[in-house]
């Protein structure tokens, strides 16, 4: 255990996650580390998630619950920030849980190298029947010096390191420069470390996992979206808003700037093939094409070079690739039939 034990707030946004709630709340509160502001937002869950909260918060003065009208993951935890009075800020989701050590691994990373963000490597994946898979974020970042080639090189190029959940962030970073979670938007995590990044000075990575990830059919991530050209392109812009702000040579962010929005159009495609999707198949084909047919995507499109990500599927990067490869040389039809194709063996 560290000698120095600042405050950590722990905001954790509350919705319809009864049978998972009291595992989340027992590993905050037996962390290892003891020195929590707990913040519970209950963001009108429709089940007894907030009654459950509620017991915790009679048994430990650490503990606070917040009750709103529902406004999304992004709202919920926005509100939390409102009232978050430690030096450092985790984010948990209510449907996963801490390891033991988790915080206190944290805060005396940030303490030793004196950072502003600390993010770990690494997360357990747990699926439905209980196995439990350690799933590395991003590799081979021990030569990356500086918050801009980390950015540039992990978050965009490689489109990993998204994910807030038991990311230790320095609170008056966040408050200062009124960084917030954007409000209907599947993709909040990556636009606040974008705008969380182009305000810090030093950023470190821990090397062991933190965070065990309930693998949940029926969660938000898991669902068919209408809206993933708006996030597309909404990514797309807050991408180009850290490069104009950050960066001095542009043809590298460029590159992983154009290669990121290609990945999320041809996620697009995959899930507007998929068979979650009830429209017929010409109005899925007509909609990929309208987007395909932007300004923008086209101009991402047109670009020789291609920076593939990390994922830990190859069967995945290989999919990507070839659909690239199709969509670059204008075979957009086929690309559209192979999804249709790929998405029937899934």
């Amino acid at each position: 255990m560290i000698s120095e034990s600042p405050l950590v707030s722990v905001v954790v946004p509350v919705y319809n996650t009864e049978h998972y709630i009291r595992k989340c709340i027992d590993s905050i509160v037996n962390q290892s580390y003891k020195n929590l502001d707990i913040i519970i937002v209950n963001d009108g869950s429709p089940d007894k998630a907030g009654e459950i909260a509620e017991e915790y918060s009679e048994i430990d003065k650490r503990v606070k619950v917040i009750h709103k009208k529902n406004g999304g993951a992004s709202s919920a935890r926005n509100y939390g920030l409102e009232i978050a009075k430690g030096k450092y800020t985790c984010f948990i989701d209510s449907d996963d849980w801490l390891n033991s050590d988790a915080i206190n691994n944290l805060v005396t990373k940030a303490i030793k190298e004196k950072s502003d963000i600390v993010m770990p490597d690494r997360f357990n994946k747990v699926f439905l029947n209980g196995k439990t898979r350690e799933e590395l974020l991003f590799p081979h970042y021990e030569e990356i010096q500086s918050i801009e080639d980390f950015v540039i090189d992990i978050i965009i190029a490689k489109g990993r390191a998204w994910r807030v959940s038991s990311v230790l962030y320095k609170t008056d970073i966040i408050k200062n420069n009124n960084v917030k979670f954007p409000v209907g938007y599947t993709a909040e995590d990556v636009v606040f470390n974008l705008e969380f990044l182009s305000n810090a000075s030093k950023f470190s990575v821990l090397k062991e996992s933190t965070l065990n990830v309930n693998k949940r059919v029926n969660s938000v991530t898991a669902s068919y979206r209408s809206d993933l050209p708006e996030i597309a392109l909404f990514i797309d812009e807050k991408v180009e808003d850290f490069i104009s702000l950050n960066v001095v040579n542009r043809d590298r962010a460029n590159i992983a700037k154009d290669s990121l929005l290609r990945r999320n159009v041809i996620l697009f495609i995959t899930l507007e093939m998929s068979n979650k999707n009830n429209k017929t198949y010409a109005e899925r084909s007509n909609r990929i094409h309208s987007v395909l047919n932007m300004t923008r995507v086209n101009e991402a499109f047109n670009r020789k070079e291609y920076i593939q990500p990390y994922w830990n599927s190859k069967l995945k990067i290989y999919y990507a690739g070839l659909m690239d490869c199709l969509i670059r040389n204008n075979f957009k039809a086929t690309s559209i039939l192979i999804s249709r194709i790929c998405n029937s063996f899934v």
